[in-house]
């Protein structure tokens, strides 16, 4: 007497687990590492970094819980540009003392208006814009992506 009995959907499962052992570790092996990605990646250091993408705005929990008691806590107002196309950033040269470390395949960054006008930014909500300023790496909790843009200048395209 067979015990067994034979799941067509078993094989298939093996098939797909097989495949996947054989293709992901390929696609690993084949993903560029930061060194290899230092001389197209974007610098912390220029303050003339050009970011191209359109401008949007999202509302995130603030103060003093940052979600964790929605009813108590304060709102903010983020402006972020999302890419025409991924960034990477290339670490500092010391990311201990300043936090600028390497990020790879941001689409979205987080524009910090410190040197515009903040209703000069909001005019432009929903364009395709240039933002013109200095990359760095977030460090707070009112920093809504790892690499935000201190913005020295922004024009609609």
């Amino acid at each position: 007497m067979n015990i067994f009995v034979r799941n067509p959907f078993s094989r298939r499962r093996f098939a797909g687990l097989a495949l996947a052992l054989c293709v992901v570790p390929a696609a690993l092996a084949a993903t560029p590492d930061a060194s290899e990605l230092s001389s197209s990646c974007l610098s912390y250091d220029s303050t003339s970094t050009k970011l191209i993408g359109t401008l949007l705005s999202r509302p995130y929990y603030g103060p003093p819980n940052y979600g964790e008691t929605p009813s108590t806590d304060s709102r903010e107002r983020a402006f972020l540009l999302l890419l025409d196309a991924p960034i990477c950033v290339t670490a500092s040269a010391h990311p201990e003392k300043d936090n600028n470390s390497f990020e790879r395949d941001q689409i979205v960054v987080h524009l910090a208006p410190s040197h515009v006008k903040p209703k000069e930014v909001a005019r432009m909500l929903g364009r395709q814009v240039t933002a013109t300023g200095q990359l760095y790496h977030a460090f707070t909790g009112h920093h809504r992506t790892p690499v935000l843009l201190d913005v020295y200048g922004i024009e609609a395209r």
